[in-house]
């Protein structure tokens, strides 16, 4: 094997460890809703561009609002209240 096709070689696998890191990051968000596959992240950006009460999360998410009838919800609650209180200091 010529040192340039051990260079291609290296290269071409140096993009896909690259890739596959991208790949891992985002499949390692927390997902809070899963009927709307709503990560914590996407909750948490909804509060702090001002929703205060659980229906303004749920309208700005679509999380806590999914077929399930809302399982979800027994999570967001204690963020939106963790979230307040962090407000308030």
């Amino acid at each position: 094997m010529s040192d340039q096709s051990k260079k291609q070689g290296i290269q071409a696998n140096t993009s896909q460890n690259k890739t596959f890191s991208k790949m891992n990051k985002k499949s390692q968000k927390e997902i809070i809703c899963f009927c709307n596959q709503i990560p914590k992240d996407e909750i948490v950006k909804a509060m702090q561009e001002g929703a205060c009460t659980l229906n303004e999360i749920y309208d700005k998410t679509t999380a806590g609002v999914g077929p399930c009838g809302g399982s979800c919800r027994r999570k967001i609650a204690p963020l939106l209240e963790e979230f307040l209180k962090s407000k308030k200091l």
